[in-house]
């Protein structure tokens, strides 16, 4: 459009002030076009029954313009009120650039006038999704501009979602995912060694037909016993020797979203006698006691029998300490905070390339004697199915035969959230580096969602995940799940993973690991104890029998919107209040 203006001098004084709202109308043009796909994938949400999770509206220069929504399964959309036509008007006998009904002014304000004093005036028309323009009063028509014609005529938010409504005066309607303020309080109780005693527990603002279970602790037991629409009562036992300990209440909804609530148990050691009770008047010297047979000492193990060493739980630092600040002095604060394995890259430089083996085995050594033991990575360096060189400076094998008897190396790590398209490559790549070290595990982080799994659900996703880490067991089998997003809120789609993974590892046998978010980026709330606790807590609940987080230290790349300070690490190597935070959690 602008070349042809420019064909006419008189015209040349309104090029340079609409170049500005050329610009603009691109945009809306690219709006409107993307108004399509996402119409589309919000049509398949709609159908599939997928709910809201969220509504934010989006703002230009202080106007809501359209509303990006999330979707429980389907992501993000973002979907514009576009209704964009360009025309011109006329005033007074000057015509005007308009757009959405709004005249186009220059920065300083002046509406822009099209045509001159003394040339006629262009004139334009929509047809069908063509711009077009003439500059001879009609007689003739050129094609300027072309746009999809747009979808969404406007959006509106409800309280119980979204209604779209569209071009050809239809409406789509979008429910909100479901609300529920719960509490959840269980009255804590005390009890003698072997007593049994009864405490009551409240649950109002749940779903009607939650049902509530008891997980005892520490040798307390505990079941529930009577359950009402608000409370129930939960039938406890103490053991011999009893500590005070938390009983754990789990309430779980047919949505799969689960509530817990502690119960705390306080041991009063020792039922005291009664000096006022008669002492059985048949023995008032109190029962016979046994002498002690002799007991023969074993020839063979004159100390008597080995007792076995408690297992270690592990607690695991995905993206940790890096070159250069993996010093033996970190490796100790980093053991302090309870962790055990460290994961992270070891380049050249501070952050950047790629792992160098030199660093590894600086960083190997500095760890020696902490009791944080190193997971490195391994594809860095060759791709076994490929039978590619990636690193050609060292193969595969000088690399895994330089560091595999080294005491502070805990395993590999293979790679990270993989579809389940992926699982036979990965098995691949076990494969090939077990032959070379079958003594340490390896490691992979499976998928919370159902997106990008390449699956239909995401229950289809475990069980082939659970039946890849059949073929090739490990340590434990880990996944990633970070439910507490911006503003505190947790995603209901948590409970869901929680159920997939509790279920299919525990009838297939398999050891379980959750992980907890301790950094701020995109979605994510800056970490608090309250949140790490209740991604642990819920974790343990659920079978997990190590934990992880994500991340120790903030990571290098920005792509993501890491915040530094917000990981237990910062950037420049000090550390942050979230090391408090989970150390005291971690304890």
């Amino acid at each position: 459009m602008l070349l042809c203006m420019a064909a006419c001098t008189d015209y040349q004084s309104q090029i340079d002030a609409l170049k500005q709202q050329v610009a603009q109308l691109s945009e809306e043009y690219s709006a409107s076009a993307s108004n399509v796909s996402a119409l589309e994938r919000t049509v398949e949400a709609v159908k599939k029954g997928d709910p809201l999770e969220s509504i934010l509206p989006v703002n230009e220069n202080g106007k809501v313009t359209g509303y990006e929504l999330t979707f429980k399964e389907g992501g993000k959309v973002t979907l514009y009120n576009q209704s964009a036509n360009v025309t011109v008007a006329e005033e007074n006998g000057r015509y005007y650039w308009k757009a959405d009904g709004r005249w186009l002014t220059t920065p300083e304000g002046n509406r822009i006038e099209v045509g001159g004093e003394e040339a006629p005036a262009p004139q334009f028309k929509t047809d069908g999704s063509r711009l077009e323009m003439t500059v001879d009063g009609g007689k003739t028509w050129k094609t300027m501009a072309s746009w999809q014609k747009p979808l969404v005529a406007g959006i509106s938010e409800t309280s119980e979602g979204v209604t779209v409504m569209l071009a050809d005066g239809s409406t789509l309607s979008i429910p909100r995912a479901k609300e529920y303020g719960v509490t959840f309080n269980a009255a804590p109780v005390s009890a003698y060694d072997g007593e049994t005693v009864e405490g009551t527990y409240t649950l109002s603002g749940a779903p009607a037909g939650s049902k509530v279970r008891a997980i005892g602790n520490s040798g307390w037991a505990a079941v529930i016993i009577s359950e009402t629409e608000n409370g129930g009562t939960v039938r406890i036992t103490a053991p011999a020797g009893a500590v005070d300990t938390d009983i754990i209440l789990t309430a779980s909804d047919n949505e799969g979203r689960a509530y817990l609530a502690g119960l705390h148990c306080t041991a009063s050691g020792k039922k005291p006698v009664d000096p006022t009770e008669d002492p059985d008047p048949e023995n008032p010297d109190g029962p016979d006691t046994p002498e002690e047979p002799d007991v023969p000492e074993d020839p063979e193990v004159p100390d008597g029998p080995d007792v076995p060493e408690a297992q270690k739980f592990e607690i695991f630092a995905y993206s940790s300490i890096p070159t250069p600040y993996a010093t033996h002095e970190n490796f100790v604060k980093m053991a302090e905070a309870g962790f055990t394995i460290s994961q992270s890259n070891f380049s050249k430089d501070a952050y950047e390339g790629a792992t160098v083996l030199e660093n590894v085995i600086k960083a190997l050594d500095a760890a020696q004697g902490t009791g944080v033991k190193l997971c490195i990575p391994l594809t860095e360096w060759f791709d076994p199915v490929l039978k590619a060189v990636i690193r050609p400076e060292k193969t595969v094998e000088e690399v895994v035969g330089a560091i595999k008897d080294h005491p502070a190396l805990w395993g590999y790590l293979i790679g990270d959230e993989p579809g389940a398209d992926e699982l036979d490559t990965y098995g691949s790549y076990i494969d090939a580096y077990q032959k070379l070290d079958p003594d340490h595990p390896w490691y992979t982080c499976f998928l919370p969602v159902s997106t990008f799994t390449n699956t239909s659900t995401h229950a289809e996703y475990v069980d082939a995940v659970t039946d890849h880490f059949l073929k090739h067991p490990t340590q434990f089998l880990a996944f990633d799940m970070y439910p507490v997003r911006t503003g505190n809120t947790v995603a209901s789609w948590w409970y869901e993973c929680l159920e997939n993974y509790c279920g299919y590892t525990q009838q297939k046998n398999i050891p379980l690991a959750g992980m907890a978010c301790s950094v701020e980026f995109d979605g994510q709330e800056f970490p608090s104890v309250e949140a790490l606790r209740l991604q642990n807590y819920t974790n343990l609940a659920y079978g997990c029998q190590a934990l992880m987080y994500f991340t120790y230290m903030v990571p290098y790349y920005k792509t993501d919107g890491w915040v530094d300070g917000s990981a237990p690490m910062k950037l420049d190597g000090t550390h942050s209040e979230v090391y408090d935070m989970v150390k005291q959690v971690n304890a």
